[in-house]
């Protein structure tokens, strides 16, 4: 772990009307809360007590099932799990529909030892689940598959047609799924920064042993090498997706070799901490990644969430994503009701009393607010028809947007990480009262740190509001150079980015308000540094940019913004064109000021 720098920053308040919140804000993001156990008993479960029952010699599995029993009915305070390594490869487990490996359901004030213990799951399926629990603190544990999640390869031709040839020390068969396809140096065991792939190939096909073809496979030169993902979203390694489920702690837990993303809580209550956690490969030598997808995603919960000392590695996609999610109009039944869809549906996830925010479908342009005052789900149709207290606002167009205020993922803090060689970015975050700070983010494909809204493809985020971001190290990072899902120019230009994505491009809407970005530390990046747009009261102070090849010719670019200020930047070492290192769109701008920018 290498922490990068402190927390440096200081600002003023100020005053201003946000998409995602008509309230003044204030100057410092509003720390995150995680309370921590505080048990009623100080009853110890010993995880060794239940290996065996009447005499019957119990798997794994099974003596944990009676472990978390009795610590249900003993209202334990600490379930203790004596060190060492425990295969979860019970055939039962597979009986409990979707269920992962492990349940942990309807405990609150619970201390989970693992005392450096390694768990093997062995099934396509979660590693834990979370169901109603709360102040549980999980530490000192490996997780780990026991089966491959990517295989190298390499393209050939044959009989006219492209295919990839799998090592056979990954042995694939004709039902081996094939989920993504992504350049990797399979020399070097790495990803590589300027990746071409392809997600879920058409017509996937095993032509020969160890041989594979598809259409798709067409966009890859012959004598390319891949990485063949065979798991991308198959299990999570920590699922806590649940009402109901909150203030959890993950202390020093490994995970390796995940089908899936790491850790996940969608639709979750509020307060998940990680500390000193790590994400990394089970074997340097054999895998080429540790997860299938993301390390942390934290999506339409009511906020709380901490990120600290931790360090993630070789995955399949972002290190973090803290975001909402958005709902759209399926109908205006009259003045005070209307249908919602949204694609991630539960009763649950409304509430009366919550506030909801309507928006255009064009450019997010606020539209009006209500309250919820009565909740009607049609789990047929997966829709919400919602009553609200106040007047709906007179045109709201089928399409037009949503937002669930309450459930925005607000106040985050993610300090002194270290991110670094893996797919996608490393810090994506969509909420309000943020505090990235001291982080180390290294040689990942797209921009290191994303203050972001879209609607254009994940339809996530409300839009960013009061954030810091200062002292952060970025390093190699954004070769991939992302034109955004859709390859729409204009958006993900930099390393460190603040934008909202549309279907159209960029969005000329002051969606993020508030920002602050400074002290933080550019190195070695083919492009842009700094790209500021949809923003509006945004200082960008004190940073550098160092070191960068040839091809950045420029380091910030401001693009649809307003109220911007950027002071004291710095660009050493760098090629840039004289006098257009900073670029400013006068014609969708206003109100920018700079002074004492040297190098540009």
């Amino acid at each position: 772990m290498t922490p990068v720098k402190s927390f440096l920053a200081s600002f003023g308040l100020s005053l201003v009307l946000t998409v995602a919140s008509l309230s003044t804000l204030s100057a410092i993001p509003v720390a995150p809360v995680v309370n921590p156990p505080h048990p009623s008993t100080s009853v110890i479960v010993n995880f060794t007590d239940y290996k065996v029952t009447n005499g019957h010699a119990n798997t794994t599995w099974q003596t944990m099932i009676l472990a978390i029993q009795a610590c249900q009915q003993t209202h334990a305070a600490i379930l203790n799990i004596p060190q060492g390594t425990y295969t979860f490869d019970d055939p039962k487990i597979l009986t409990f529909n979707d269920g992962g490996h492990i349940q942990l359901s309807n405990l609150s004030d619970l201390t989970i030892n693992g005392n450096g213990s390694t768990f093997i799951f062995h099934y396509v399926r979660n590693g834990f689940d979370f169901n109603n629990c709360q102040r549980i603190l999980l530490n000192n544990l490996t997780v780990q598959w026991d089966f491959d999640i990517a295989a190298p390869g390499t393209v050939q031709m044959q009989n006219g047609n492209k295919v990839i040839v799998v090592n056979p020390a990954y042995p694939i068969t004709a039902s081996t799924p094939v989920e993504a396809v992504t350049e990797y140096d399979t020399a070097s065991m790495k990803w590589k920064m300027s990746a071409q792939e392809i997600y879920n190939p058409s017509s996937v096909t095993l032509v020969a042993a160890q041989t594979i073809q598809s259409p798709d496979f067409s966009i890859f030169p012959v004598g390319d090498t891949v990485a063949v993902r065979t798991y991308v979203y198959a299990a999570r390694g920590f699922e806590f997706s649940f009402n109901n489920n909150a203030d959890l702690t993950f202390d020093h837990i490994t995970v390796q070799n995940c089908p899936g993303m790491a850790f996940v809580g969608y639709g979750a209550d509020r307060g998940f901490k990680f500390n000193s956690c790590i994400i990394n490969r089970r074997n340097v030598a054999h895998d080429l990644v540790s997860t299938g997808a993301d390390g942390i995603h934290i999506g339409m919960t009511h906020g709380d969430t901490i990120v600290q000392n931790c360090e993630f590695s070789y995955l399949g996609d972002d290190a973090v994503n803290v975001h909402g999610i958005w709902m759209t109009v399926v109908s205006k039944v009259n003045n005070n009701q209307a249908k919602l869809a949204t694609i991630v549906y539960d009763p649950t996830y409304v509430q009366v009393g919550d506030t909801f925010q309507f928006l255009s479908k064009a450019n997010l342009a606020p539209l009006g607010q209500a309250h919820v005052s009565a909740v009607s789900y049609n789990a047929s149709k997966e829709q919400y028809t919602l009553t609200f207290t106040e007047a709906l606002p007179t045109t709201l167009p089928v399409g037009s947007y949503v937002a669930n205020l309450a459930r925005s993922s607000n106040r985050a803090t993610i300090t002194n990480n270290y991110f670094h060689d893996h797919r996608a970015r490393g810090i994506l975050v969509q909420s309000q009262e943020l505090s990235i700070t001291g982080n180390h983010v290294q040689n990942v494909m797209g921009g290191a740190i994303q203050l972001t809204t879209d609607i254009a493809d994940w339809n996530e985020g409300y839009g960013c509001a009061n954030v810091v971001v200062t002292g952060n190290l970025c390093d190699g990072c954004n070769y991939g150079y992302w034109g955004g899902f859709n390859n729409v120019s204009g958006v993900c230009l930099g390393v460190i980015n603040l934008f909202a994505q549309t279907p159209q491009g960029l969005n000329p809407t002051y969606v993020h308000q508030n920002i602050t970005i400074s002290n933080n530390t550019v190195s070695n990046t083919p492009s842009l540094s700094f790209f500021i747009g949809s923003a509006q009261n945004v200082s960008l102070t004190s940073n550098l940019i160092q070191n960068c090849p040839s091809s950045a010719t420029q380091g910030i670019y401001v693009s649809r913004a307003a109220q911007v200020s950027m002071t004291g930047n710095q660009a050493v070492n760098c090629s840039m064109t004289p006098g257009h290192g900073i670029f400013v769109d006068s014609k969708t701008t206003a109100n920018i000021a700079q002074s004492g920018n040297t190098g540009f």
